[in-house]
């Protein structure tokens, strides 16, 4: 990357603070798109482990959580976790974590796994699925 390039990261970062509030309303927006369709794959989470994988600021781990998971996030940017934990509390647990440099769990830890708008900004994405 040349010294001009910004990052993935580095764009989330700067904007974790102040993201959802340029995109509008957040429910009305969710409600459509990927949103939908991403809802009806996900499976009774009710009582399991699950990991969302590049949470940003946290919308569908609340989503996992409301429906009885208990959910952890992991994203690279310390902002975003700042935010997810401001958001859901001890209601799920966020760490911060790059999923090119390999997950910091035991294998097997989750019945359940969603990297929502994140996977297209990994370069060795087969890799990361298989972690």
């Amino acid at each position: 990357m040349d010294k001009t390039e910004t990052s993935a990261h580095e764009v989330y970062e700067e904007l974790a603070l102040g993201l959802d509030e340029r995109k509008g309303n957040e429910s009305v927006r969710r409600a459509h798109g990927e949103w939908q369709t991403t809802r009806e794959l996900v499976p009774d989470v009710a009582g399991k482990r699950a990991l969302d994988a590049a949470c940003g600021t946290g919308y569908f781990t609340a989503y996992l959580v409301d429906r009885g998971a208990d959910a952890v996030g992991l994203d690279a940017s310390e902002a975003s976790v700042e935010r997810a934990r401001d958001r859901l509390g001890d209601r799920a647990r966020f760490c911060v974590g790059d999923l090119t440099a390999g997950l910091p769990f035991e294998s097997d830890s989750f019945a359940f796994v969603s990297c929502l708008l994140a996977i297209e900004h990994v370069d060795d994405w087969p890799w990361v699925c298989a972690e």
